[in-house]
This record gives C-alpha cells, structure tokens and sequence, in this order.
C-alpha cells in the first residue's frame, strides 16, 4: 500500500507570513463555533494575531522553582520544637503544627500570668513577716513609701525569708517615720 504524502496545507490554513516577515496565526476549524453568533462575534473569531517566536516566550518565563527543600526545613524545625508532645503530636506535621501553635499560645499567656502569681507569692510572704512583728502589710508599705525607703517587693520578700535581723532593721526604720 502506497503511503499519504504530507502537505503543508494544515499549516498553510492556520498560519501566514506578511510583508514585514511577522508570523500570524488564525484559528482554524471554527465553523461549527460559528453557528447562532452575532456578525460581531463571527469577525472576532477570524481575526489573526502574531505568534510569538520560541526566543521572545522564553526571555518572559521565570526558572522553575522546586520548593521541597525549604519545605522540609520547615517541617523539620517544627516537629524539633513538637518534642516531647505524645503520639501524633510529635511524629506527623499537621497535629505537630496545632500543637505547637497551642503550646506558644499558652507560653505567651502563662509569661504574663507568672509575672502576677510571682508579685503574689512576693506580697504573701511580705505580709506574714510584718505580721510577725505586728504589723499589718499595707501599713508597712505605706510607712516604707513615706519613709522613701526604695525597696521593691522582691527585695523584701527576699529579705523577709533570707534576712530576718535586716528586715526588721528595716521595718524600724520605715514605722519609726510615721509615728
């Protein structure tokens, strides 16, 4: 059997060559798109626009980015700060991922909150070692303010459980500028 022979003819309807050596490419094959279109539409169809060159599509494409590396870095780096976390929490990304983002939710909160529990613990054992000594807390802050005594609550805290003799000294000092 004796093979087709190829033209060019598929080629010649879709694509044509002007004057000034540009490349115009036509759609072809659009009779049945025709159908029920308005005059408008039908010349929109046959218009020809220029085919871009293999040169021209390539200087406007970017490189391909392959994002696995990054990606990996960044599961690696949470599931390090999941350690210690149970099951799932710790082995697979995503419970791993709401689990630290629970755990620096609460790490946020909990710096804030221990900074109070602390001033508390401060102000409790203030009160019990003036209370030893007869006086109430808010008379020994108010004679230590009035004395210009600058000692922060930690401080006498401190003092109040390390160093009984300097406590005192102080409380002296403070009570005898009020009375």
């Amino acid at each position: 059997m004796k093979q087709k022979l190829k033209t060019h003819k598929a080629m010649a309807k879709r694509v044509k060559i002007t004057g000034s050596g540009k490349i115009m490419r036509r759609k072809v094959a659009l009779s049945h798109l025709r159908r029920n279109k308005s005059p408008h539409s039908v010349r929109s169809m046959d218009k020809e626009f220029p085919l871009a060159t293999a040169d021209s599509r390539r200087k406007n494409t970017m490189t391909r980015v392959k994002r696995g590396v990054p990606a990996h870095k960044r599961h690696k780096k949470l599931l390090q700060m999941a350690e210690g976390h149970r099951g799932t929490r710790r082995r697979l990304y995503r419970p791993a991922h709401e689990s630290v983002m629970r755990s620096m939710a609460y790490m946020y909160r909990d710096r804030r909150t221990r900074k109070r529990d602390m001033r508390r613990l401060w102000i409790t054992r203030i009160n019990a070692a003036a209370r030893m000594h007869g006086v109430s807390y808010s008379k020994l802050m108010h004679a230590i303010h009035t004395a210009n005594i600058d000692v922060d609550r930690k401080i006498l805290a401190e003092m109040a459980v390390n160093d009984e003799a300097a406590f005192s000294a102080l409380l002296q000092t403070a009570l005898a500028t009020i009375s």
